[in-house]
């Protein structure tokens, strides 16, 4: 459900859903190149996770499930504290030329 909520934020588009969704993710919420790719990294592992739940009902491990838990408060948190939704569009930019948006 987590994941949802994620997706449903950031809508990362039907291709290539979990590679999308971690690059708009790490990108809203690091500036600094290597802490983005670093998290996109990150993301994506514990993404593959959720494939796991999803489609062949194992539970994920603790840490897999405290790693989303916590980005999903982070993600949350900074969109209330920005009082607007991502614009992921403006991510994907970012992310493709992260020194010119």
């Amino acid at each position: 459900m987590i994941w949802s909520a994620l997706e449903t934020l950031m809508r990362p588009g039907r291709q290539g859903i979990g590679k999308h969704l971690a690059q708009l993710l790490a990108t809203f919420l690091y500036g600094n190149r290597s802490e983005r790719d670093s998290m996109f990294g990150q993301i994506i592992g514990a993404y593959e996770a959720r494939g796991k739940v999803a489609h062949n009902s194992e539970f994920p491990e603790l840490d897999e499930f405290n790693f989303v838990y916590g980005l999903r408060r982070e993600v949350f948190k900074k969109c209330f504290e920005l009082g607007v939704q991502p614009d992921p569009r403006s991510l994907s930019e970012k992310w493709k030329n992260p020194d010119e948006v």
